[in-house]
């Protein structure tokens, strides 16, 4: 099953219905820079206050998501019966504004998620909170990329300036 640009806005307006902060990341975090979907995705990467992780999965239980696994305080995912699931990163923001995923990097060290990292994108015509381009790229770097990688990566090059 896909995960539909239909699909995200659900997911987005159930998390906004509950007050609950969050943006886009991963494959539809591209897509939002871009303004359309570019391939299929299986999944959906939301950034989230880790604070809030157990708000979230009780609001995406009324979209049908149940926990699945729970890697506190680096990961969670809450799957779908189709198959579809939501990968939440969880983020601790410290008082300069920074966001920190605990031990996401491949090493094993914390993820940084600078303020300036975070902006706004479009998916299904409305504005989304999303990642930038360069901490998105900056977060594919430090593993052996697959297809689907490969090609987020292409997109985000072309809108670094210069590219990588």
């Amino acid at each position: 099953m896909s995960f539909s640009a239909e699909n995200v806005l659900a997911v987005t307006d159930v998390l906004d219905a509950a007050g609950l902060w969050r943006t886009i990341d991963g494959g539809w975090g591209v897509d939002a820079l871009e303004g359309h979907q570019t391939r299929d995705h299986e999944d959906l990467d939301i950034v989230v206050k880790l604070s809030e992780v157990d708000a979230v999965l009780a609001a995406l239980e009324a979209l049908g998501f149940a926990l699945d696994l729970d890697l506190r305080p680096t990961r969670v995912v809450a799957r779908h019966a189709d198959g579809r699931w939501v990968d939440l990163h969880p983020l601790e923001f410290d008082s300069s504004g920074a966001g920190w995923q605990r031990a996401a990097n491949p090493d094993g060290s914390d993820c940084p998620f600078l303020e300036d990292g975070f902006s706004e994108g479009t998916i299904g015509g409305r504005t989304i909170p999303c990642l930038t381009a360069a901490l998105q790229f900056a977060h594919h770097q430090g593993y052996e990329p697959n297809d689907k990688d490969r090609h987020d990566l292409e997109l985000l090059r072309r809108r670094l300036s210069p590219p990588p």
